[in-house]
Formats: structure tokens, C-alpha cells, sequence
């Protein structure tokens, strides 16, 4: 049958190529994807070889005392050595002092360590009462209007 008398094979070539044109969509969407996931994937493989410094005790230090600079080195360590928890930089761990103790060769982290003197005065200096606080300052969230 002509086209002209009949309108079904236009509309079904017209219906075709709407389906061809959706599925073409729709596995460059999905091959656009994988790309993606391929691209991230490789990007997490570079960064756990990249080396990132961590923070280890180089001499024992005994439970309770104070560390010092004489203790601690940092070391160059990829992503999948350091210790979750792991320290990088000597600051938090230096003149505070050691919960546990520290031995030597392993790496410091955050946990080992309780508050030195120096941080708890720091602490205990100060404690807010509500009958010492001047009007209109705020505590715990409460606005305090005297007057």
C-alpha cells in the first residue's frame, strides 16, 4: 500500500525511530557511566599508593608521661598502613600525656593520650554559673536578661 493512502507505515517508521533514538540514549547514558565509575575507581587506586605522612614513636614512653619532640618521627606511610585514628602531626601529641604509654615503633594515635596538667588548668579555670554571668549574655543557648 502507498503512504499516502495509508497512514500506518508512516506512523509505525515514526514510532521505529522514536524506540531507536530512546534505546541509543540510553546505552550512551549507560557507557557515559561505567566511564565515570572506571574514571573513580582509578583515582582511588592512585590515592591509596600516594604516601601520607603518619606520626610514630622512636623511644618508649610510659604511661602518664609527658611526650616530648625527642620521642615522636614522622614517617612517609601509604593510605592503607596508617592506623584510623593515626596521627600526622606532632602537635597532638606534644606535653600532652600518655594513657596507655607508647612503645617503640608504633605509630601514635589520638587515643593514646589523656589531658596534661597544662590542658585540664586550662579547662577547670573557668566554670560559667548563671549567678555569675552578666545580663544579657548568653548560656547554653538562653538569653539571660537581668535589669
Amino acid at each position: 500500500m502507498p503512504a499516502d493512502t495509508n497512514g500506518r507505515p508512516v506512523l509505525s517508521a515514526f514510532v521505529l525511530a522514536l524506540l531507536l533514538l530512546a534505546a541509543a540514549t540510553y546505552l550512551y547514558s549507560f557507557y557515559q557511566q561505567k566511564q565515570k565509575e572506571v574514571a573513580i575507581e582509578n583515582s582511588n587506586n592512585l590515592t591509596r599508593t600516594q604516601k601520607h605522612p603518619q606520626l610514630y614513636c622512636i623511644k618508649a614512653v610510659p604511661a602518664g608521661a609527658i611526650v616530648t619532640t625527642d620521642c615522636l618521627e614522622i614517617r612517609e606511610v601509604t593510605q592503607d598502613q596508617p592506623p584510623p585514628d593515626g596521627l600526622s602531626n606532632p602537635s597532638g601529641a606534644l606535653g600532652r600525656g600518655t594513657k596507655y604509654g607508647l612503645k617503640e615503633g608504633e605509630p601514635v594515635c589520638g587515643y593514646m593520650f589523656g589531658t596534661s596538667t597544662k590542658e585540664m588548668m586550662k579547662f577547670n579555670t573557668y566554670s560559667p554559673r548563671l549567678d555569675t554571668l552578666p545580663a544579657g549574655n548568653f548560656y547554653k543557648g538562653v538569653r539571660i536578661n537581668r535589669g
